[in-house]
């Protein structure tokens, strides 16, 4: 069995034991609720509505089939339905998307369908209610789309890059980032097979207690504004981050420089801001 750290909720446990467990292996307890920072609490999505509007998607083969279905994103709808036509030519048929619910998050409501291929791959669909449109899925999550591609990172000299990973605490520390009590270690990949990219958070910072909250610090900080958590033990979560490298590091040594997400949704406020915000509050 694939050993799972818990990070903050225990439903992200078990979300992160779906994408990343064998196909023949069951979880054994149910989700929570949970509207993030934001406070709001959205009309509930329903299981038939969501797995309804999660078969439309996948079956999509133009960009009018997506209309109304899907949140304005980084991906035009060309390149949403090539990044679904790749990954059923990398992984097989899709088998029957699978109601996760509620998934547990600071960021903003999230409610996810799980969709399984034919090869075992699972990937995550991610629900966000819009003001004006209902419910809709974020393909850049369901993609993990990056930019640059993941693949590209440790290939070219690129300085900044937006990334969709699963983030791990590590403990490769060398050249500029060989302090420990300076920095925190992270490998961080969108699959569990890519070879990792190393990324590195300056401690005391604003990122750095956006992770530690992820990590699991997230009650004691929403039930008692103004306390911060001090720990930090460890860390495996779906996480949005921006990164930089510095020109004098090895190309798979990055900088954490912000926290977008504690999913791979990227909310209007990023999630090391709100959370500030409300300590400040």
């Amino acid at each position: 069995m694939l050993a799972l750290v818990l990070v903050g909720t225990g439903f992200s446990a078990i979300l992160l034991w779906l994408l990343l467990s064998p196909a023949n292996q069951k979880p054994t307890t149910t989700s929570g609720t949970d509207s993030g920072l934001s406070g709001d609490s959205p009309a509930r999505l329903t299981t038939d509505d969501a797995l309804a509007v999660a078969n439309r998607i996948l079956s999509a083969t133009q960009a009018s089939d997506l209309r109304e279905l899907i949140r304005p994103g980084e991906l035009d709808t060309s390149a949403v339905l090539a990044g679904m036509e790749a990954l059923v030519e990398r992984h097989g048929a899709i088998d029957e998307p699978r109601w996760l619910g509620t998934i547990d998050t600071l960021a903003l409501p999230v409610e996810g369908v799980v969709v399984r291929y034919d090869d075992g791959h699972r990937r995550l669909m991610e629900f966000t209610p819009e003001a004006d449109s209902g419910w809709l899925v974020d393909m850049d999550s369901f993609l993990g789309h990056c930019d640059p591609a993941f693949s590209e990172l440790g290939k070219g000299d690129h300085q900044k890059a937006l990334v969709r990973v699963i983030a791990t605490s590590d403990t490769y520390y060398n050249g500029p980032f060989s302090d420990e009590e300076e920095w925190a270690c992270f490998s961080v990949r969108v699959e569990p097979k890519d070879e990792p990219i190393y990324a590195y958070c300056r401690r005391g910072t604003a990122a750095m207690q956006a992770l530690i909250n992820i990590e699991g610090k997230t009650q004691a900080l929403l039930s008692a504004p103004g306390q911060r958590a001090s720990e930090f033990k460890g860390l495996r979560a779906r996480v949005t981050l921006q990164l930089q490298r510095r020109p004098e590091t090895p190309l798979r040594q990055y900088e954490i420089t912000e926290v977008l997400s504690d999913t791979w949704v990227i909310p209007e406020v990023p999630l090391q801001d709100a959370l500030q915000q409300h300590i400040d509050g």
